[in-house]
C-alpha cells in the first residue's frame, strides 16, 4: 500500500468506493472512513491493510463493494423500496436503478473477482464455502467474497465480516454479514 498505491492513490480509490463522503440512497447510510494521515508512512500502511479502527464501513457499504466488483466495476445506488402497489393493483412507485459511479475499470473488477473467487475456493472462507464450491449445481455459478476479523470500538467487540456476491445467467447478487462478539 506504501510504495505501490501509495498515500494519493489509496485516498483516490478509498472515495471512489464512497469512504469518507455520503453514499446515494434513499435511506440515511452511515458514512464509512479510511482515515489516514498522508505524511506519515505508517499511517498509510495501517490503512492500506486494513489493520486500522480509523477504517470504518457498515454491512451495507461492504455489501455494495461487493456489487461494484460483480456488476464490472459500476457501483449502483442502494435503495430500500423496489415497488409500491395500491390494493387496486395499480402501481404508485417503483424505484429507478441508478449509477452512483464507476469506482474501478472493468479489467480490474475482472481481477478483483477472481481474487474474491480464490477467498472462497482456497482462502480465508473455503470452510464455509467447501460444500458449494464441490457441488455441480454450482458449477455455472460465479462466486466469492472477502473475509476481515478487527476488534473495535464501534461497535464494542471483535468484528468479523464478510461481503461477497453471486453471477449466474446475467443476475447479480451481493451480500454482507457481520458478527461482533463483545467478550
Amino acid at each position: 500500500g506504501l510504495f505501490y498505491v501509495g498515500p494519493e492513490k489509496l485516498k483516490n480509490y478509498a472515495e471512489r468506493f464512497y469512504f469518507n463522503r455520503p453514499i446515494p440512497a434513499d435511506v440515511p447510510v452511515e458514512i464509512g472512513y479510511a482515515k489516514f494521515k498522508e505524511d506519515d508512512p505508517w499511517s498509510v500502511v495501517e490503512a492500506a491493510s486494513g489493520f486500522t479502527r480509523d477504517n470504518t464501513m457498515s454491512p451495507l457499504q461492504g455489501a455494495l463493494i461487493a456489487a461494484a466488483v460483480a456488476n464490472d466495476g459500476v457501483m449502483m445506488a442502494p435503495y430500500l423500496v423496489e415497488s409500491l402497489i395500491a390494493e387496486n393493483g395499480e402501481l404508485v412507485y417503483r424505484a429507478e436503478s441508478e449509477q452512483a459511479s464507476v469506482v474501478v475499470d472493468p479489467r480490474s473488477a475482472e481481477d478483483l473477482r477472481e481474487l474474491f473467487h480464490e477467498t472462497v475456493r482456497s482462502g480465508t472462507s473455503r470452510k464455509a464455502f467447501r460444500r458449494t464450491v464441490q457441488r455441480s449445481t454450482f458449477e455455472d455459478v460465479e462466486f466469492g467474497g472477502k473475509t476481515g476479523s478487527l476488534t473495535g470500538l464501534n461497535p464494542v467487540g471483535k468484528c468479523d465480516w464478510f461481503v461477497g456476491y453471486a453471477r449466474y445467467n446475467g443476475e447479480r447478487i451481493a451480500v454482507a454479514a457481520l458478527t461482533v462478539n463483545e467478550k
